[in-house]
């Protein structure tokens, strides 16, 4: 594949996390909590022993319970995507200390994120939410990071300073 293909790829991948984020969050909050239970619905259906025999009662009281980690949880993954793609294409366009500027970027984005939320009805910006999306796009670098070094390996090139 073409270098600059790869970039172009990066860029487009950046932008449609970054959509992506937003669209989430110009959700109500009617409307996140119903895709949230769903989300929770499918893991608890998959993952917790016997929950399709439980009453309809202890399924809503289950969801209830899990429903808070699973949105949090949530927000670090989409951020932590915008982290791996957002430092991969910094990294390719040689940046310097581009993972500094991935994390400095993907965090003020978790920012204005939070404060547009404040914006849309029954949704409220949290300063956690911005430490836990900052978290994410730290663990995202860290993927990137583990993704060129594979890369030089399988390839055998010598991985760039950042």
């Amino acid at each position: 594949m073409n270098y600059r293909r790869l970039i172009v790829i990066l860029a487009i991948l950046v932008a449609a996390v970054a959509v992506m984020i937003f669209s989430f969050s110009t959700e109500s909050r009617e409307e996140s909590s119903k895709t949230s239970d769903q989300v929770v619905e499918w893991l608890l259906q998959r993952f917790y022993p016997g929950y399709n025999e439980l009453r309809n009662k202890q399924k809503r009281i289950l969801r209830h319970q899990y429903q808070e980690p699973v949105r949090k949880a949530a927000h670090g993954l989409e951020f932590m995507l915008l982290g791996t793609f957002l430092f991969l294409f910094l990294h390719g366009i040689e940046l310097r200390r581009s993972g500094l500027w991935a994390w400095v970027g993907g965090t003020l984005y978790a920012a204005t994120d939070e404060l547009h939320q404040t914006l849309v009805s029954g949704r409220g910006g949290m300063v956690t939410d911005v430490c836990i999306d900052s978290g994410g796009v730290l663990a995202g670098i860290f993927l990137g990071l583990a993704l060129l070094a594979l890369f030089h390996r399988i390839f055998g090139r010598k991985p760039r300073k950042t």
